[in-house]
């Protein structure tokens, strides 16, 4: 095995400096100015006002989301399994709404300390759905947990392109 070396040249890097602003073709210089009070950056007047209406959460209608009483089925059936500490409720929280989150966060930390995975999964039996306006659901369903048969109700609501819990009621 041959090593060859090279020798390595340096070579000053060239001088480049941009033109003086008022030379410049177009463009209009703005003198700087040393007048006493002017400490800090100047600011854009900005309206942030009707932010939330762009950049908040986006209604979306029935026909460009999934068909609620197949995902009210699956959700049910997650809903009824965090509360039941068979499934970490970190898998919810892109379905639901911050409030309904942490509702089922303290639900089921107290669930799960008391009997943690007791028992067979909860089952759900059935599950109805009333569509009352465009991208909103209301869900009803009739859960099997252990020896005890309970209802769960809630709201979904179209939003961001998902449907997304913004209420729950366990009875």
């Amino acid at each position: 095995m041959t090593a060859t070396v090279t020798r390595l040249h340096l070579r000053p890097a060239p001088v480049i400096a941009p033109e003086p602003l008022d030379t410049v073709a177009g463009v209009v210089a703005v003198p700087l100015t040393d007048e006493p009070g002017l400490d800090r950056q100047p600011e854009l007047a900005l309206d942030f006002h009707d932010r939330d209406a762009f950049f908040g959460p986006q209604p979306t209608a029935s026909a460009d989301l999934p068909s609620p009483r197949a995902w009210a089925q699956q959700v049910s059936q997650a809903l009824v399994e965090v509360l039941g500490a068979h499934r970490p409720v970190s898998q919810l929280v892109r379905w639901t709404t911050t409030d309904v989150y942490a509702r089922l966060a303290r639900g089921s930390q107290a669930v799960g300390n008391r009997h943690a995975r007791r028992g067979r999964r909860p089952v759900v039996r059935s599950v109805h759905v009333a569509e009352d306006r465009d991208g909103l659901a209301e869900v009803a369903a009739v859960v099997v947990v252990g020896e005890r048969v309970r209802a769960l109700a809630f709201r979904m609501v179209g939003r961001d392109g998902r449907w997304v819990i913004d209420d729950l009621v366990v009875g």
